[in-house]
């Protein structure tokens, strides 16, 4: 190419490599990549080299930053029926000539290995974030909080990469959840534990008498129904009537509910028992009759596993976890072996009441605990945009000050995830001193797998993907 030579070569020992030349700067070697079996052909196309290495495979590696080091993980990973021993890019497909066949595959867009990251400005304990077309609404915890964080704000998402400031509505205060409910929006108090209906949203008018009080601590809709979580009780709300709104009834588990999700006449309760002995898992709910929700399963996740947080996409449930084994979860030894965090996939494709989680469809990625307060770095936020995971960590990392990561994944094929980059890389931790201190991310919003808005302690952070 105009910037770099990709040479094929083996050793006499048949090790076989790609090593990649900088044009520029008289031919001198920027990286290497390894493979176990011969490398039979090379092609570069939209800012990726895409290396046939027969039984290994085509594999597609991202050269959109200049490439470094040795091993880097490939970006693209089709599943071939047979060895690969050529391929080229057309259009929107990648075209491979196996052993069995002419295979073709369907490029999903290319992610450049950097982030571009766009500070807002300094809006302190922002807690959650609405899109609604090109508008977004943003929160910060109220004015129980030092006044910066008090407030509802707007903001035109137009060019986010170039958003400079939000724009504060008069009359509302802030508080810690925002949520869409058809053409309403909820505003849930973080001190009064009340809630405040907004309709339209695009209007951003309170609706008069609408504040219902509640003792929960995160909200979930379907339709008219809404669900209050409150460690091992779900308050089951009737929020058909934005003035009148009545609570049903409630029911009570024996684990405490970290996350809701909901299709069709199934809603997953993913649970947390933070205790020494950890135990985690799905409950699997049949609410063919939404206000008398049935208990039909309950998949354990194993021992000593954290849930943290779920998200339900197409026929996957996106959990983030830690697993506890080792000895650095608040300086307790749990057992033997590293502790960890990452992603699990449960799919639901073959039976809704029975999550199933599929061999390969874990990632941990680098998240290795080594010290003591590592455990803070845990992964406790997921958002899934299409085939893109953002994973990031959360507000247990404010205790050790420690920085905070955010990890993005390719799920496009569930059975093999593969880590894209790091937008937030692990930076390790901070000594204790005054605020503002790092800057961990406390709650996310990945907008239309272009965007990743990063509400921080002490900013609001725009990075584009």
């Amino acid at each position: 190419t105009d910037d770099y030579v990709f040479l094929e070569y083996r050793t006499v020992g048949l090790d076989h490599f790609v090593r990649v030349l900088d044009v520029s700067d008289n031919y001198n070697q920027l990286a290497t990549y390894q493979f176990s079996v011969r490398v039979e052909h090379l092609t570069v196309a939209n800012d990726t080299l895409y290396v046939s290495a027969a039984s290994a495979g085509v594999q597609g590696f991202d050269i959109s930053s200049p490439p470094a080091g040795t091993n880097a993980v490939p970006v693209v990973v089709p599943d071939l029926a047979g060895p690969a021993y050529g391929s080229v890019v057309h259009g929107d497909y990648l075209v491979v000539a196996s052993l069995t066949g002419v295979e073709s595959f369907y490029l999903l867009p290319a992610i450049g290995y950097g982030s571009d990251k766009n500070v807002v400005g300094a809006y302190t304990n922002m807690k959650d974030l609405v899109t609604i077309g090109n508008h977004a609404h943003v929160l910060g915890l109220g004015s129980s909080w030092p006044p910066a964080t008090a407030g509802f704000y707007t903001a035109d998402l137009t060019s986010p990469e170039t958003l400079s400031s939000l724009n504060l509505v008069a009359g509302l205060d802030g508080g810690r959840q925002l949520l869409l409910q058809g053409d309403r929006e909820m505003l849930f108090s973080d001190s009064l534990d009340t809630v405040r209906f907004i309709s339209p949203p695009s209007a951003i008018d309170p609706v008069a008498g609408s504040e219902f009080v509640h003792n929960a601590r995160e909200f979930y809709s379907i339709g008219d129904i809404s669900y209050g979580i409150q460690q091992a009780i779900v308050s089951i709300f009737d929020t058909s009537d934005s003035t009148e709104v009545t609570q049903i009834r409630s029911i009570g588990f024996d684990r405490n509910i970290v996350e809701l999700a909901a299709r069709g006449d199934y809603m997953y309760a993913a649970y947390l028992n933070d205790t020494a002995a950890r135990d985690s898992g799905i409950i699997v709910l049949d609410i063919s009759d939404p206000v008398f929700p049935v208990e039909v399963n309950r998949i354990p996740a194993g021992d000593n596993i954290g849930f943290h947080d779920m998200e339900l996409f197409g026929d996957e449930l996106y959990v983030a976890y830690s697993d506890n084994k080792g000895s650095h979860h608040d300086g307790r030894d749990l057992g033997s072996g590293p502790d960890e965090s990452g992603l699990r996939i449960y799919s639901i494709a073959e039976d809704p009441e029975t999550p199933s989680l599929p061999e390969g469809g874990t990632y941990t990625g680098d998240a290795v605990f080594s010290i003591e307060d590592d455990w803070s770095k845990r992964f406790e936020h997921v958002e899934v945009q299409g085939h893109l995971v953002v994973l990031s960590s959360g507000q247990s990392a404010n205790s050790t000050r420690y920085k905070g990561r955010i990890v993005l994944v390719s799920v496009a094929d569930p059975y093999n995830i593969v880590k894209v980059k790091d937008i937030l890389p692990d930076d390790g931790h901070e000594p204790p001193g005054p605020p503002p201190g790092p800057d961990f991310p406390q709650a996310i919003h990945f907008w239309r797998g272009a965007y990743l808005f990063v509400m921080g302690r002490n900013e609001l952070t725009v990075y584009q993907m």
